[in-house]
């Protein structure tokens, strides 16, 4: 999957018994803003001057996995696109990325089914499905945000909000 540079790495570590959140990660990651796609901007509404001096690619991977580690399962809304994105930081540092290559859950296709489970007859587009689960619109893409919201999606799904 061919993708944008990550600008934005935001993570949680989720508690295994309750999913209540244990620690978080957010760093902005210095990128060629000439070569970003307008409208990828416009929906993380990060400026030219945020990435300026931010983190290297191999910079924000290595704080990363030095607070992460290897030993989790990469829970997300998009799976392939938050693993191509992991893929382009973990390859900076020189670090096979098979280490995660089975720690994988999507969150999209499972939510879809627990909503049709409970009479959701609604597309499977994010914002419909986030409100149909009783979440609140989303504004900008914050990396931080999008993982409490892939949290709360996981703890209904999984029944423990």
């Amino acid at each position: 999957m061919d993708v944008d540079d990550p600008i934005q790495l935001g993570a949680l570590l989720l508690d295994k018994a309750t999913l209540e959140e244990k620690k978080s990660f957010l760093m902005l990651i210095q990128g060629d803003y000439s070569k970003m796609k307008p409208e990828a901007l416009e929906c993380h509404g990060i400026t030219e001057g945020q990435l300026k001096g931010a983190p290297t690619r191999a910079e924000a991977a290595q704080a990363f996995v030095e607070k992460f580690g290897f030993d989790f399962i990469l829970a997300s809304w998009v799976q392939n696109l938050d693993y191509a994105m992991l893929r382009k930081l973990i390859a900076a540092i020189d670090v096979p990325i098979n280490k995660y290559d089975y720690h994988f859950f999507d969150l999209w296709p499972a939510a879809y089914v627990y909503l049709l489970q409970h009479g959701y007859t609604g597309t499977m587009r994010s914002e419909p499905m986030f409100q149909a689960l009783g979440l609140p619109a989303r504004d900008k893409h914050d990396a931080l945000a999008d993982c409490r919201m892939a949290s709360q999606i996981l703890r209904i799904i999984m029944q423990k909000k």
